[in-house]
């Protein structure tokens, strides 16, 4: 069997899933075959192919019949895992909080632990409702900013809403 180009999956769905085959990009006659053989499948329902972009997108009915005929009639790329592909991208949670724990850490760092992310944000919170009731804006810029910075240093009477907890409204 000759060698495979190598194909990444660069998107997935439960119906679609979108192939990236770099070695072949500007290939029109390979991206042409590839349509036709998959077009052939019995779960296959739609293949778009751009060879511009070596991309090839594939509409499906059931994931695991694509997945059967994938391993048995494939013989047209290799399935290879993307190079950062260990494990899925975490929640959108837990990556703000590393990167507010990495800011933190770095401000620490270079101010040898003089001032840390939660006094930056206060004193922007503060300055930031200090113009504002300069400007005249007391109702909700001034009162609002202000309130954010009560919430962060923890004042008495500012919402403190626990960690995995609903905000009380």
């Amino acid at each position: 069997m000759p060698d495979l180009p190598e194909a990444r999956i660069v998107h997935a769905t439960p119906t679609r899933v979108r192939l990236k085959v770099p070695s072949r990009r500007h290939d029109a006659a390979f991206f042409q075959m590839v349509e036709q053989r998959l077009r052939g499948w019995q779960n296959v329902e739609e293949v778009e192919v751009n060879p511009v972009t070596a991309s090839i997108l594939v509409h499906f009915s059931d994931p695991a019949a694509l997945l059967r005929e994938a391993i048995s009639g494939n013989d047209l790329f290799r399935l290879v895992a993307p190079p950062d592909a260990d494990g899925p991208d975490p929640p959108l949670m837990a990556r703000i909080e590393d990167a507010v724990a990495t800011t933190d850490g770095t401000l620490r760092s270079w101010t040898g632990g003089a001032l840390d992310l939660r006094t930056v944000l206060f004193a922007a919170l503060f300055a930031g409702g200090l113009q504002q009731l300069v400007r005249g804006n007391i109702a909700a810029p001034a009162a609002t900013l202000l309130w954010y910075a009560a919430t962060v240093v923890g004042l008495p009477g500012a919402p403190q809403p626990s960690r995995g907890e609903p905000e009380a409204a």
